[in-house]
């Protein structure tokens, strides 16, 4: 009843199984655990969703909002934003089919707790991204405007499925696989998004020595998110 969840029997009434949320198709409980393996786990898939979302929405605006600060102009163009939303609209879809880890406890929506990780890991990331775009594309680089923008462009899609990887787990790292249609997805957006830089496709192209520079860059950022996943999980209690 606290979970507004209704269960039914294999040999219930029609009318019984169709008010249920779940049949139960063998004799014996063991198939309420698999209901509650499968709740976590959509419990999972829509956490991830969420931080991503979030991440997402802080990584673009407050990137544009940055670097409209230190360069006057918008760091994306029309184009570029349409691409980067064909991009994420294949990761988000891809979402739902994630094969996740769940919880050992019970899962609560607690949107408090879940704000402010959304928040902490929105900011690092926006430090992340600007902090490396205006390194390598102004300092190391020196880039002119038409390719900083490129770089921005490759640097926020290349966010996309790393910070996936990082939220989709409660604990540090990987332990189980993406599903393949989430692992398509990334290969996707990455490798894509690679050859537009590359080749000049909507935007000015980049070398390859750029292009993998902040690859690499964007990659690296898998370690310290998790770091801070882990210390935010704990301090909030979520895991």
């Amino acid at each position: 009843k606290q979970a507004d969840f209704g269960i039914a029997v294999s040999n219930a009434t029609d009318v019984a199984k169709a008010a249920a949320s779940v049949v139960l198709t063998e004799e014996g409980l063991i198939n309420i655990v698999s209901a509650i393996v499968v709740s976590r786990k959509i419990y999972q898939r829509l956490l991830t969703y969420v931080f991503s979302k979030t991440i997402r929405v802080f990584a673009v605006v407050l990137t544009i909002f940055a670097f409209f600060i230190i360069d006057k102009d918008f760091v994306l163009t029309t184009k570029m934003i349409i691409a980067m939303f064909f991009y994420n609209d294949f990761l988000t879809l891809s979402l739902a089919t994630d094969n996740v880890g769940y919880s050992q406890k019970p899962d609560k929506w607690d949107i408090k707790k879940i704000s402010i990780a959304s928040l902490v890991f929105g900011i690092f990331s926006v430090l992340w991204i600007v902090g490396g775009i205006y390194i390598f594309g102004h300092l190391v680089f020196k880039l002119p405007l038409q390719n900083i923008k490129t770089l921005t462009f490759l640097a926020l899609v290349l966010t996309i499925p790393v910070s996936i990887f990082s939220v989709r787990e409660r604990g540090f790292g990987i332990k189980n696989m993406p599903s393949k249609a989430l692992l398509f997805s990334m290969l996707f957006a990455i490798i894509g998004s690679n050859l537009m830089a590359l080749y000049g496709f909507l935007m000015p192209k980049l070398p390859v020595y750029i292009v993998l520079t902040m690859d690499l860059y964007i990659f690296l950022m898998f370690i310290p998110f998790n770091i801070l996943k882990i210390f935010t999980f704990k301090s909030l209690k979520m895991i």
